[in-house]
């Protein structure tokens, strides 16, 4: 289903169109503004999962490494990893 197919009622939001908003793809923009509007002015109840906003971050985080040193973000992440995890604790 396309987002301006979606009805009045419930929906579960993926991580794409938060991630489409986010990174400002000029492909789907205005698609998903509209969507997102229609959330706010509660034509639509939207649910989002915990590990949707989890994915959401990481690949925001990427995105963000990719800008900012223009190599792959996975070894930046690999050659700056921490030597020794601290424990938790609670």
């Amino acid at each position: 289903m396309k987002l301006d197919e979606v009805s009045r009622g419930s929906i579960y939001v993926d991580t794409n169109i938060l991630y489409m908003y986010l990174r400002i793809d000029p492909a789907y923009l205005s698609t998903v503004k509209v969507f997102l509007s229609r959330i706010v002015r509660g034509e639509i109840e939207a649910f989002v999962s915990i590990p949707v906003l989890d994915e959401l971050f990481y690949r925001l985080l990427l995105a963000r490494i990719k800008e900012t040193t223009d190599r792959n973000p996975l070894e930046v992440l690999r050659e700056n990893r921490p030597k020794q995890l601290l424990p938790i604790v609670i």
